[in-house]
């Protein structure tokens, strides 16, 4: 059986509280979806906030 395999399966039957590694695994996976779905909504946002400065600065 393949080590990936084995820690794979050791992961997923682990019952107890969740290690560092755990936590760090989670917090990539979710800033991986933020980066990913939120390009596009990154750069919509910075073209709003810059119209609104725009016209706060015309003001």
């Amino acid at each position: 059986m393949s080590t990936l395999t084995k820690l794979c399966k050791d992961f997923i039957k682990d019952e107890e509280g969740l290690t560092i590694l755990e936590y760090v695994i989670g917090a990539a996976l979710i800033i991986t979806v933020f980066v990913i779905a939120g390009g596009g909504i990154w750069g919509d946002l910075k073209t709003e906030l810059d119209s609104q400065i725009d016209k706060v600065e015309a003001l």
